[in-house]
């Protein structure tokens, strides 16, 4: 299928562009034309979406192809360029390359706002895709503005109507709610679901993932009864219209699964979890970064439920394939091998977690060349250097790296994470420094936002008291 197709198309340009030479620019452009939108169909099939977890290597292999073709330079026109490296991009991150879809996406960008102007439609598309890799990597800073920017551009160029512009609403409401402005959020969400409804109809893909969103958004305010009624509806039109394989179905499945475990509904909870893992790795794939995804996801279920074993057995298997398919230099390891540690700790198999987070300790690589992933490394460092099992604890090592995650995370993102503030704090403690402790750890929770589970809030008052107690201990009161 690879050699035919490519071998085709790439026979097709050959020619064509012999014929340009003869018969001028007129028929370049009707080459040019033609040949991007046969490289385009060919690659826009390996979208999972369509091929459903049909021979998704063989699919792969075709976008290496026209990759390594088009870095050889085989394309010289730019326009052209640029659209297959939209495209090239588009699927890897479907496929769940991201670090590929990196060399791609930026490149497509680049050339069409140099060539075509911000305001061009193809330049617009580029840009929306951006700005999921800047979601991807949690560059906030970088996403706003260009997703705001984006909105603004559809508005005037396509009008408030069109379907690129309507995704470029959602965008802004994912945003709102990423920061805590749920109600802001589901104001957009509705007035898009609206839209779509009308413009659309009630059963298209697009209205469907609206009904999602706002499902979503209502599960995060604390909405349950409004949340589970649009939720139930958006899966039972999905699985009608779209087929039960189809990703859209997985992702409602996702967002009901964690208002089931909102409502206390474990058991259904984990039922569904587990069909979701079973038809994500049909459909996408084991090694697909969702299924990877539900994997984890499932063996959170099972801790927050105090099924620490089956917890055991979830994370395992997750593992064994982030091991065979990322390699341990991959950041979902690296959380992967942490979560298991700490349910083997819950479960008094501290061997086997001393095992594990010393084979975590001597794989973290904790200089600026690991870029994105390094404010994770060394927060996982801190993390296990605060453990308490036999020769592991070390407070003063994790005071400097839990204080680099916070300075590195601040400086790339504005603020530093609440995960990484608590394990601050506790190194902080460890060490001997309970009045800095009790700061940081005032300073995260004055942070949690109001979604945040009770669970998690509990913990960080919890932690607050005994570092105040400690202090109280010793003679001293704290400040405040």
């Amino acid at each position: 299928v690879v050699g035919t197709t490519t071998g085709m198309l790439w026979a097709i340009h050959e020619k064509d562009r012999a014929e340009t030479a003869e018969r001028g620019m007129e028929h370049e452009l009707t080459r040019a034309t033609e040949v991007k939108r046969l490289i385009t169909e060919m690659l826009g099939s390996i979208n999972p979406i369509i091929a459903q977890g049909r021979d998704t290597p063989v699919l792969k292999g075709i976008l290496d192809d026209t990759a390594q073709r088009l870095s050889g330079g085989e394309i010289s026109d730019e326009l052209i360029a640029a659209e297959l490296h939209h495209v090239i991009g588009v699927g890897y991150r479907d496929l769940g390359s991201w670090a590929k879809a990196w060399e791609h996406i930026p490149v497509a960008l680049e050339i069409r706002t140099r060539l075509l102007g911000e305001d061009d439609p193809a330049t617009l598309q580029s840009a929306h895709e951006m700005i999921s890799l800047h979601n991807q990597r949690r560059w906030f800073g970088k996403m706003e503005p260009l997703a705001l920017r984006t909105l603004e551009l559809r508005m005037s160029t396509l009008g408030p109507e069109h379907p690129d512009t309507l995704r470029s609403m959602e965008t802004k409401a994912a945003i709102y709610g990423t920061t805590g402005r749920l109600a802001e959020a589901a104001a957009i969400i509705a007035e898009t679901l609206e839209i779509r409804k009308r413009v659309l109809g009630p059963e298209h893909r697009d209205t469907l993932e609206s009904m999602n969103h706002l499902g979503l958004v209502y599960l995060n305010e604390k909405r349950l009864t409004d949340a589970e009624p649009i939720l139930l509806e958006t899966l039972e039109i999905q699985r009608r219209v779209l087929g039960e394989h189809h990703p859209d179905v997985l992702a409602t499945m996702g967002t009901l699964r964690r208002l089931y475990g909102a409502q206390g509904r474990d058991e259904e909870a984990i039922e569904l979890q587990t069909q979701v893992v079973a038809t994500a790795a049909i459909v996408l794939g084991e090694q697909h970064s969702f299924t990877l995804r539900t994997m984890r996801n499932l063996g959170v279920v099972y801790s927050k439920m105090g099924r620490y074993d089956d917890a055991c057995v979830a994370y395992e298997k997750e593992l064994l394939t982030r091991r065979a398919t990322k390699g341990m230099l991959h950041v979902g390891t690296w959380r992967t091998m942490r979560d298991l540690g700490a349910v083997y700790e819950r479960v008094g198999r501290h061997e086997d977690a001393l095992v594990l987070y010393r084979e975590l300790l001597a794989n973290l690589p904790t200089t600026p060349d690991v870029g994105d992933d390094l404010p994770y490394a060394l927060f996982s460092v801190a993390w296990v250097l605060t453990r308490d099992i036999d020769g592991l604890r070390d407070p003063d090592r994790a005071v400097e790296f839990a204080q680099r995650d916070v300075d590195v995370t601040r400086a790339k993102r504005g603020r530093a994470d609440l995960r990484s503030l608590d394990t601050l704090a506790l190194a902080q403690h460890l060490a001997g420094d309970t009045t800095g402790a009790i700061a940081t750890q005032k300073g995260a929770i004055a942070r949690l936002s109001p979604r945040a589970s009770k669970a998690v809030r509990t913990a960080y008052e919890a932690n607050l008291r005994t570092y105040e107690a400690a202090l109280r201990d010793r003679g001293d009161q704290p400040d405040g």
